[in-house]
């Protein structure tokens, strides 16, 4: 199915994707070829977890006009800062099934792991294909596995 507009996301509203301050700006200014990739990591880790999940969007998390760093796809409404929640009990998803789930779907174009995170999530976007890293102390270092130690032990 190709994603053409709005309508034809099933698991998130434009509003969602809005810049802090700017009401509306995420129908506007947000990837819908994003969203459509959101709505199948969505249905991809429901079925990971085998419970249903709420993404929420972090507040200045989609389309942003400042606040990131300077070539962000932030700015381009090309990436999402999430988390996860299991719907019935609150709980987080593990950050691990997240970033396990966006890698398997092999459509973002960057996969940031952000542990530290006062809910632990991921950054996707739609640039260029094969970014990985992993946010550790104020430092974002290239995802690997001496890196994820250091990180979630």
């Amino acid at each position: 199915m190709t994603i053409m507009n709005w309508n034809d996301i099933e698991h998130f509203q434009p509003h969602e994707f809005d810049a802090r301050g700017l009401p509306g700006s995420g129908e506007d200014s947000f990837s819908i070829e994003l969203a459509g990739k959101l709505d199948r990591f969505h249905e991809a880790l429901s079925e990971h977890t085998g419970d249903a999940v709420a993404i929420i969007i972090h507040a200045n998390g989609g389309y942003a006009v400042k606040g990131h760093s300077k070539n962000s796809k932030h700015y381009t409404g090309c990436a999402a800062d999430l988390h996860a929640i299991h719907r019935k009990s609150r709980s987080p998803v593990s950050v691990i099934d997240q970033f396990l789930v966006a890698e398997k779907l092999e459509c973002f174009g960057g996969i940031g792991l952000y542990p530290q995170w006062r809910h632990p999530g991921l950054h996707l976007d739609i640039g260029r294909k094969g970014r990985r890293w992993v946010s550790a102390d104020g430092q974002y270092l290239g995802l690997h596995e001496e890196t994820l130690k250091r990180c979630m032990l």
